[in-house]
């Protein structure tokens, strides 16, 4: 399911809570996650209590249906305030209708509500319970990153595929697909992946090696042997493009680039000195450039 262009929502934890799998519904995670905070500000308006002298939180777990209702609405964990899980429970039901999705009307998927009220007032968080990416608010606004990375992968391949019948594999023309791709790679964690579209973007440039692309990749691929714990992979590749001359003569931002991502490498290794002395090349090279 991580490399799929259309992730759907598998609750792996159904068996353990008695609900009929051929029950659920097989949504596009990616529409859930982008509408699931309009379900949480519908529901977060209506539930209001009185200032509370401590704070309390109840967990509610439901169905939701396609229509944009709910149903088998369970307090999972109660407050220890009847009445905070009274008002949490009734604000749910007063929030109808949530968003709809495409699915079959006895389908649902799974929803759970974190409703916390206190001295500062209330708060409701919703969270998808067995989905990677579903626990919190920055876990969904990850979960939908990478799925918007993963489109984007699936789209520029696609795309490669065709360039590569027109212009061949290795023309000059194919490298900034090759190194846009090796980056989302590295992004998603397919770490072979990534270090096989920068050897494919370095094929592009086998004529003009000391190119301000084969600089880019060079050391976008730095990055990726360091994120990798390469450290001699990463510094020989930093090295080669600092030895650039003509790139550096002709104040190339790819150069730059290097030359700031190498002093940030020894800045962080300790090395103080080397890192000082590429912050001043790197300076004298931009003052050079206004004048």
């Amino acid at each position: 399911m991580q490399n799929r262009l259309h992730a759907f929502i598998l609750l792996a934890t159904i068996v353990n809570i008695g609900l009929p799998s051929a029950a659920l519904a097989k949504v596009d995670l990616n529409y859930i996650q982008q509408n699931l905070p309009d379900d949480e500000k519908r529901f977060q308006d209506r539930f209001q209590t009185a200032i509370l002298d401590k704070s309390y939180t109840c967990i509610l777990r439901y169905k939701r249906r396609p229509n944009g209702s709910f149903c088998d609405l369970k307090v999972i964990t109660p407050s220890g305030n009847a009445r905070v899980d009274s008002q949490a429970r009734s604000a749910l039901e007063a929030g109808i209708p949530y968003f709809r999705f495409d699915a079959n009307e006895d389908e649902f998927f799974l929803c759970q509500a974190n409703c916390t009220a206190g001295p500062r007032g209330t708060s409701v968080s919703l969270s998808l319970p067995g989905i990677a990416g579903g626990s919190s608010k920055a876990d969904r606004v990850i979960a939908a990153k990478r799925l918007g990375q993963l489109r984007d992968i699936k789209l520029m391949q696609d795309r490669i595929a065709t360039a590569t019948k027109t212009l061949g594999a290795n023309s000059p023309k194919m490298w900034e697909s090759y190194n846009f791709t090796a980056n989302l790679y590295r992004e998603v964690g397919q770490q072979q992946q990534a270090l096989d579209m920068y050897q494919k973007a370095m094929a592009t440039q086998a004529k003009t090696p000391d190119s301000s692309q084969a600089a880019r990749t060079m050391s976008d691929r730095a990055e990726y042997y360091l994120a990798l714990g390469e450290t001699d992979k990463a510094l020989a590749d930093f090295e080669a493009v600092s030895k650039m001359q003509a790139l550096a003569d002709a104040k190339d931002a790819n150069y730059l680039l290097n030359l700031e991502r190498l002093a940030k490498y020894h800045f962080k290794a300790g090395r103080t000195a080397e890192a000082d002395a590429l912050y001043a090349k790197i300076k004298e090279i931009k003052d050079g450039q206004k004048q």
